[in-house]
This record gives C-alpha cells, structure tokens and sequence, in this order.
C-alpha cells in the first residue's frame, strides 16, 4: 500500500507458480478483501497494456492476461477505481515522479526481468506509441544474420 506522498506504508508477497495468471488474480482479489481501506488499486502488468480501456492485449509472461480486461474485471470485483499500466512505463514514471528523471525531459529505462523492455519520456511526456508498444525494446532484430561459407586454402 502506498501513501499519496509516495510513501511505502505496507508491502506483501505472495508466491506464485510459474507466472500462473488465475493465481496472480486471485492474490489480488484476496489482498483488496483482506484491506478493507483501500481506495484504489494500480497494476503495474506485462505485455502491450491499453492505460485508457485497462485491456492487455499481449500478457509478456503472463498468458493468462493475453486479450484480458483486467480494470473491468478487477472493478466488477472489488468495487474500486483501477488503473493499470505497462510495467515497464511504470518504472519510468516511479524515477521521473520521486527518481533520477525528476527534473528530465527526456529520457530511457530498460528493463531486464523475464523479458527485456523499457520506456521512453520525449518532451515531458510517456511514449505509448500508436499501439501501446513504444520501448518495447526487447526481442529486436539488429541484423540480418549473415551466412557464410568458409573453405580451408592450401
């Protein structure tokens, strides 16, 4: 839980089995319930994460949130405003906010977890790009490989 001033008022783990997404939703389920003074939740997820609609289309790691309505279904749940983000678009926001990009108006995070990612800020702003992709950086081809045959010479 944390405090509109950013700080840290309570923190929680729970295990999860081989990123199981119906084990992951239900850890969340259980930890609104049990913290009746809730106010909000934000989810911090994988994958190409729609911030408006709170739909993810592509869950990373998570297949289980592949083309899941996450904010619906959380709301219909706990009865609480949510709002979600890429996770990696959440690191950059924690450093511009309360970090070393407070006072930047441009600049890059990559993020090295089970996948790599990052997050792009230009003019003071989040790069979501057209599809909710921008700073996916991970899984790029950088060259065509090149094929070459080798013969030995006398």
């Amino acid at each position: 839980m944390v405090a509109d001033s950013g700080e840290l008022l309570e923190k929680g783990k729970q295990p999860i089995t081989d990123s199981d997404g119906e084990q992951i939703l239900a850890a969340i389920a259980g930890w609104i319930t049990a913290h009746p003074e809730c106010e909000g939740v934000a989810i911090s997820a994988p994958g190409y994460v729609n911030p408006h609609t709170g739909y993810i289309e592509m869950g990373g790691a998570i297949r289980r949130f592949d083309n899941f309505a996450i904010k619906d279904w959380l709301e219909a749940r706990c009865g609480l405003p949510v709002a979600i983000e890429n996770d990696a678009n959440c690191v950059l926001l924690a450093e511009r906010w309360q970090g070393k990009g407070a006072e930047l108006s441009d600049f890059l995070v990559l993020t090295i977890g089970t996948g790599i990612g990052g997050a792009i800020f230009c003019n003071n702003q989040l790069v979501h790009g057209a599809r909710f992709r921008a700073g996916e950086f991970g899984y790029m081809q950088t060259s065509r490989p090149v094929l070459a045959t080798y013969a030995a010479t006398p």
